[in-house]
């Protein structure tokens, strides 16, 4: 995952949350270059709903894009789906976090 977040560039995916009391949801892209991989950081902050949907960016929309996180499998989507109707993801309780990984499928 170091290989793609140090050359990746880096999309927010949600509003700031404010400093000192965060609050909603937190969400960062990191994707290199090539679009055939890319990595997602979820944080449910305080006071926020379970789930979230997370429009994506720079993605192939040809492609297919298989989808894991520290959660495990999340499914397979194309690039087109992912930035136009977004991935939905799903903590269990305000003050978790999630690494979602995207790899293509050839």
């Amino acid at each position: 995952m170091r290989d793609i977040i140090a050359s990746a560039d880096v999309f927010h995916l949600t509003p700031e949350p404010a400093h000192n009391d965060p609050t909603d949801w937190m969400a960062l892209q990191y994707i290199p270059t090539d679009s055939v991989r890319s990595v997602v950081m979820a944080y449910r902050l305080g006071k926020s709903g379970a789930t979230e949907l997370l429009k994506l960016h720079r993605l192939n929309p040809e492609k297919k894009y298989k989808v894991e996180s520290d959660l495990g499998n999340l499914g397979t989507w194309t690039g087109r789906e992912l930035t136009d109707q977004g991935l939905r993801v799903t903590l269990d309780a305000p003050w978790r976090a999630t690494v979602i990984r995207l790899q293509t499928l050839d």
